[in-house]
């Protein structure tokens, strides 16, 4: 086993890179370990994908990359829609200065996720809520879209939008999840928002717990909400965790 594999976390939580679309990497950041520098986060962006290979941007002749000794074995880790991942690869170089990342085909997230999340498509109304105390919109003022869930768990769910919402903005969210104790109404931020080439944004959403509102409602924004919307507590949503992960992997869910 190299040094860069102290860079991957147990193998348990791999799974196969085909889930993956690679083609939303192009022009994102990537961080990559090599035993040639040890213990030396290099950076660089991608250029192009085909298939598992990536060819990235080397920096020019001064940087670390463009020296790195060719066909090694390096970890590559990343940011895909919002889970961060790594990945073994072959660094391998080609005429023109070109540098390419051949891709293992297991991808490991470096987070385990705390809340089982499943499949789940139902109606949802979304509308942005200002926390700025100067903004005294209620909810007869807020503008409201109706969308579908792509998953849901007991800390967030994923929904299709038409257009993409900057990080820590925050929602309201009316979902249709009779299914379960939750509630109707709730406050939720936006965590990552992310585009493939064609279709709507994926945007990831995290609900506001009733001890996480204290934190980041402003008092007077506190007062234009009804207070039903911060009853979902830390205690419920583990509650509501441990009931998803007593479903079965193959549970159906009614529209």
């Amino acid at each position: 086993m190299g040094k860069e594999d102290h860079m991957l976390p147990a193998e348990t939580s791999a799974f196969e890179m085909l889930r993956l679309d690679l083609a939303e990497l192009v022009g994102r950041e990537i961080r990559l370990y090599t035993d040639q520098i040890p213990g030396k986060e290099l950076r660089s962006k991608v250029l192009a994908v085909q298939d598992r290979q990536l060819q990235i941007f080397t920096g020019g002749p001064t940087s670390l990359i463009e020296n790195l000794v060719n066909n090694q074995n390096v970890v590559l880790q990343y940011v895909y829609r919002g889970e961060e991942l790594a990945v073994r690869a072959r660094l391998r170089r080609a005429g023109g200065g070109k540098c390419y990342l051949h891709l293992e085909e297991k991808v490991t997230p470096l987070r385990q996720r705390r809340f089982r999340r499943v499949t789940l498509t139902r109606p949802v109304r979304l509308a942005v809520f200002p926390m700025n105390p100067t903004t005294r919109a209620g909810l007869g003022q807020l503008r409201w879209l109706a969308t579908d869930s792509i998953n849901f768990s007991a800390g967030g769910s994923m929904v299709a939008l038409p257009s993409g919402l900057e990080r820590r903005t925050y929602l309201l969210a009316s979902m249709d999840i009779h299914d379960l104790d939750f509630p109707s109404l709730i406050l939720c931020q936006v965590c990552h928002a992310h585009q493939s080439e064609t279709g709507p944004f994926r945007t990831g959403l995290e609900f506001v717990t009733r001890e996480q509102s204290t934190r980041v409602v402003p008092p007077e924004r506190r007062r234009d909400l009804p207070g039903a919307i911060f009853d979902y507590s830390a205690e419920d949503r583990e509650k509501l965790n441990r009931t998803i992960m007593e479903w079965p992997a193959d549970m159906e869910f009614k529209q």
